[in-house]
């Protein structure tokens, strides 16, 4: 579009030029042939012609004529309706431009090239290449169609009007650049072994025609900003497939993208061999023991079991580097069991020892329910030795052995009342009134008289 603006400027100057070369010229091109006639009952007829020698500049100019006649007292002007004239000329100027896409244009897009001159009427076109300039291009009137366009299809378009056959070359020029992107080529290809500790410098490129960036993934993770990836004494965690993935900042539709798959080759390595495991476990029951082993070639895993006859595997799988095992062991003594994990590049192991813990007979816990049971069986035993020492005192009274009677004073005790002792006054005959004094303190019977 850019060059489209500086194809117009330039017509304008060009133009501008013309009219200030023809405004010496105007009354040159000018010319008014004007006829008056009387006729017999006084009245005249004026007749005016005008030759006006026409101009590509005068393609919208609009011509009439006005008549000025006297009346009395005044002078009258009548004009008439104006026309235009259509003027053909032919093509001076021609500008070419890329319609569409906009912005840069890669590979697979469909192109539009349009041409446009100043002619009139507006003159067919015919498009060609610079490289191949008596190839005419099939277009369809001012515009030019390039489908699904490649990289070959770069280069200098032009344009040029039919009616300008044997006249100076007139034609528009546009370049075209169509950008590209390569399939990434990956070094390593596809797979790789290499050896536990090793080093590795695998690398990513794809030709283009712009500026391009390149990012390595693993598991979805970036591991690598640059076409060089440095894979530095590597571990069974190196293994996997590395995916490189290179775009075009300029032009983010253009992107491509390589693999490969690194392989890291070893004798097994036991997860946790380095931490002895030691157990303890109740006589009787079973426990779990899990193992497992990486390398490549996959491990085999075996066990030896000491201690204990009543063992079997419960769980086995295996994938391109890991193997887990598990068995289930009953503990009736202690326990030793070896994991064995083995492979053609070596074999490493891992040792479980256990302990059989004594099964101990516990006292059953105190219940709430049986103490309550324990109370209430304390309680009557109380109750009922309470009955037979009151039974005894029962006894004794009546053989006499504890004095007590009406007509006599006996004390009981040597304590006196106190404030605290009650004294209850019972009254069974209104004429023979008996007082019998209680105390809450010794339970002393008192007759009236000993008051």
């Amino acid at each position: 579009m850019a060059e489209h603006e500086k194809l117009r400027k330039k017509r304008r100057r060009n133009e501008k030029t013309e009219e200030k070369n023809d405004t010496n010229k105007d009354i040159e091109k000018v010319n008014v042939i004007t006829l008056v006639s009387r006729e017999s009952r006084g009245f005249y007829t004026v007749q005016s012609t005008l030759e006006y020698k026409l101009l590509k500049d005068d393609k919208d100019a609009h011509f009439s004529c006005e008549v000025s006649f006297s009346v009395p007292g005044a002078i009258r002007t009548m004009e008439s309706h104006s026309i235009n004239i259509t003027i053909h000329y032919p093509t001076t100027m021609v500008e070419l431009w890329k319609d569409s896409p906009q912005g840069l244009v890669k590979e697979g897009d469909t192109v539009e090239l349009r041409c446009q001159g100043d002619g009139n009427p507006p003159p067919p076109f015919i498009f060609s290449k610079e490289q191949e300039p008596d190839m005419v291009l099939d277009s369809r009137g001012n515009l030019l169609t390039l489908s699904s366009v490649s990289r070959k299809d770069s280069g200098i378009y032009q344009c040029r009007p039919l009616d300008s056959v044997g006249q100076a070359e007139v034609k528009g020029e546009v370049q075209l650049t169509v950008h590209y992107l390569d399939p990434a080529f990956v070094v390593p290809k596809d797979l790789e072994v290499m050896l536990k500790g090793e080093n590795l410098v695998a690398s990513c490129n794809a030709l283009s025609s712009l500026k391009t960036a390149t990012v390595w993934y693993k598991d979805g993770k970036q591991v690598g900003y640059s076409n060089m990836l440095h894979l530095d004494d590597a571990t069974y965690e190196t293994s996997g497939e590395y995916v490189c993935e290179v775009t075009v900042p300029s032009l983010p539709s253009l992107h491509t993208s390589g693999s490969v798959h690194i392989i890291v080759q070893g004798g097994p390595q036991v997860v946790g061999v380095e931490e002895e495991v030691q157990l303890e476990e109740v006589a009787g029951r079973m426990v779990n023991l899990s193992c497992e082993a990486r390398g490549h070639p996959p491990p085999s895993i075996s066990w030896n079991i000491i201690g204990s006859q009543n063992w079997q595997e419960v769980m086995s799988k295996a994938s391109d580097h890991v193997t887990h095992s598990m068995v289930s062991v009953k503990v009736n003594s202690d326990v030793s069991a070896v994991c064995n994990a083995t492979n053609d590049m070596g074999t490493e192991v891992k040792v479980f020892s256990i302990k059989a813990i004594p099964r101990v007979t516990r006292t059953p816990p105190f219940s709430p329910v049986e103490g309550s049971g324990v109370i209430i069986v304390v309680i009557i035993l109380c109750l009922l030795l309470l009955a037979s020492l009151g039974s005894v005192l029962y006894f004794l009274h009546k053989k006499g052995k504890i004095p007590c009677g009406r007509s006599g004073k006996q004390e009981i005790t040597k304590e006196k009342p106190t404030k605290d002792d009650i004294v209850v006054e019972m009254k069974n005959n209104p004429k023979n009134e008996d007082a019998v004094l209680l105390k809450a303190v010794n339970g002393e019977k008192k007759g009236p008289n000993d008051q």
